[in-house]
């Protein structure tokens, strides 16, 4: 499938004469064109070799898939087709995936991988939203966005995506966010802006931090604003009960009001610290786990409280998840590509598994950890593509795939 874009250039035309080129005629009038001034329309090139989408057997529910009617999952209400995706390949150097983000459902029901589209390394390019179902196991949507997206974030107050998109002088378009409706794709909204550090998304509100620590907090279309610090290069996050913005960087993780974002906490980080993971253990902000890049690939995690920090593992791969059901607490091992769970009072092991070796048997490697929307269970995004459930139950660990990729 190819899927043209055509700018619309404001503007007068001039009449031109010199070198030859086509003429377009209207009644009496000549206006010769040179070839140099004659504008190509920009084409994205839009694979879908990868993309299946049948009709829906009237087949109803799967057994074991009843969802809360509060969740995203359910208020994006029942797919209308079957969605069969495997995530492109860029075979270029070592060889990637083409998915530039994944965002997650603050209530954990709803999955929004981000891929990208057109010719790999030339462009123009494009942008791909899938919403997966978690707790269906099936992908619910999928839209085709003409814009070159880098960065998503969910905002399930208003079931949107809200995405940073790059600039593409081709296409004639700025850099800045753009709001997707995950009900139809549609975009709602879009604001210019400069590239953030991070940046997060939550009633109609978009909190975006530059690298030097400057934040600021605006409503598309809205003429308020305000402004916050954080420390340098901070991934921000809400805390589950939407009270505080939590901002970590490598020197301190800082708590602010969501309402003047005053700073009411700030717990310092080791000296050295290189932050590559922050996720949340408790809906108050209280648990904080972080986990921060060390030598010959290690990573060591802490866990944050209020009183202070406790390390509680120094041969991490840097992956690291806590669902907040049951405060299971998963991180990657460099061992063997161990995916370990952790008792959430002494941090000991209680068991371990390998993923790609659990059947249904895949090929790819832990790339990303997300929590499920079940006590003991984690969702793995691995390098093939692939992305499925893991469930534990005391030494047992249980998959189920969403995505098949990488299958073996």
């Amino acid at each position: 499938m190819i899927w043209r874009i055509v700018p619309v250039i404001a503007g007068c035309v001039a009449l031109l004469s010199g070198a030859l080129g086509h003429a377009a005629e209207t009644g009496s009038l000549k206006v010769t064109i040179p070839h140099e001034e004659q504008r190509k329309i920009p084409v994205i090139q839009v694979d879908r070799s990868n993309l299946r989408i049948e009709e829906r057997l009237p087949s109803g529910e799967k057994k074991g898939t009843r969802k809360k009617p509060s969740s995203l999952a359910s208020r994006l209400g029942e797919p209308q087709k079957d969605i069969h995706w495997t995530p492109a390949w860029d075979s270029s150097g070592a060889g990637s995936l083409r998915l530039r983000g994944v965002a997650e459902a603050p209530d954990r029901s709803v999955l929004v991988c981000l891929e990208e589209t057109g010719t790999v390394g030339k462009g123009p390019f494009g942008g791909r939203l899938l919403v997966l179902d978690v707790e269906g196991r099936r992908i619910l949507q999928v839209f085709e966005i003409g814009r070159k997206l880098s960065m998503i974030a969910l905002d399930a107050e208003t079931m949107s995506a809200v995405c940073f998109a790059e600039k593409q002088e081709v296409l004639s378009q700025p850099s800045g966010f753009a709001v997707i409706r995950l009900s139809d794709g549609a975009e709602s909204a879009f604001v210019p802006a400069e590239n953030p550090e991070s940046y997060v998304a939550r009633g109609g509100w978009i909190l975006s931090a530059s690298a030097d620590g400057t934040g600021t907090a605006f409503r598309p279309g809205g003429s308020e604003k305000k402004s916050f610090r954080t420390g340098k290069k901070p991934r921000l996050e809400f805390t589950g009960d939407g009270k505080l913005l939590i901002a970590a960087s490598d020197d301190a993780v800082r708590f602010l009001e969501t309402k003047n974002f005053r700073e009411v906490r700030r717990v310092a980080l080791p000296a050295g610290t290189r932050l590559f993971r922050m996720v949340q253990g408790s809906a108050d902000g209280s648990l904080v786990y972080c986990s921060s890049a060390s030598d010959f690939g290690k990573a060591k995690v802490y866990l944050v409280m209020t009183g202070g920090i406790k390390e509680v593992a120094d041969d991490s791969t840097g992956e690291i998840v806590c669902n907040p059901k049951d405060h299971s607490f998963f991180h990657g091992r460099l061992l063997r590509n161990r995916l370990s769970r952790l008792d959430p009072g002494t941090f000991e092991e209680v068991s371990y598994c390998d993923p790609k070796n659990l059947r249904p048997a895949t090929s790819g490697k832990t790339l990303a950890l997300f929590c499920g929307p079940s006590p003991g269970e984690v969702i793995v995004l691995d390098s093939r593509g692939a992305v499925y459930s893991l469930r534990s139950i005391r030494k047992r660990w249980r998959k189920t795939m969403i995505v098949e990729s990488g299958m073996r």
